[in-house]
Formats: C-alpha cells, sequence, structure tokens
C-alpha cells in the first residue's frame, strides 16, 4: 500500500489522533509535517508534497485559505475543519473539467457560454 502523505495544519492532537488510528488497516497516512505556522507553512507545503491537507480553519478564513493551499500544490486534496476541530466542513481538489464540443451547435456553444461561472462569484 503507498502511503498518503499528509500535512497537518493547526489540528487538534486528539483529533490528529482519532483520524490516523480509523486509518489502521485502512489507509496508509503517513504524516510528513504537523504545521501550527500557516506561514512557514507557505513556503515549505510545495516542497513537503503532500496527497493530503487537513487544516482547521479559523473563525474567519474561508474559501480563500483553501485556494491558496491548492495553488501551491494542485494535486492535493485539502480537508478542511471548523474551528474546534469537530466538524468536518469538506473536502476540496483541484480538478480539470472539459466538455466535448466537437459536434456543438452555435446556439449550444453560446448556452455553454452563459453557463460559465463568474470570476467574481
Amino acid at each position: 500500500m503507498v502511503p498518503i502523505r499528509a500535512v497537518m495544519v493547526a489540528m487538534p492532537p486528539v483529533v490528529v489522533d482519532i483520524i490516523m488510528k480509523l486509518a489502521v488497516g485502512r489507509v496508509a497516512l503517513e504524516v510528513v509535517a504537523n504545521c501550527d505556522d500557516r506561514h512557514s507553512l507557505s513556503r515549505h507545503l510545495k516542497g513537503l508534497h503532500p496527497d493530503l491537507v487537513f487544516i482547521r480553519l479559523r473563525g474567519n478564513e474561508a474559501d480563500c485559505v483553501i485556494r491558496s493551499i491548492l495553488m501551491r500544490v494542485p494535486a492535493a486534496r485539502v480537508i478542511a475543519f471548523s474551528t474546534d476541530g469537530r466538524t468536518v466542513l469538506g473536502c476540496y481538489e483541484f480538478r480539470l473539467h472539459k466538455t466535448g464540443l466537437c459536434d456543438v451547435s452555435p446556439n449550444e456553444l453560446i448556452d455553454l457560454i452563459g453557463t460559465a461561472p463568474l470570476a467574481s462569484g
């Protein structure tokens, strides 16, 4: 079993212990860094080559923190926890999606353009 390289960011030790115990015999999880300092994480994240990043978000943090992580390690998944560490808020990943357009009509192309997400939303 190939180990999954994980980085823990500001995760409560008890939650890390629970995750590690639940993983035994099911997935090979290797914690390559346990970081409370988000500034050093920014500098070193790319060099750690994680497959998975667990992060406890602060009360004022939102998806921009997740995007920042995924920009540094786009192949990784990010699992975000609430401020108290008790709730999993979501699993995020950077994915490239392709829609085949070989036989699309001009009207279908315009319809597709109209469904494009706006950068501001």
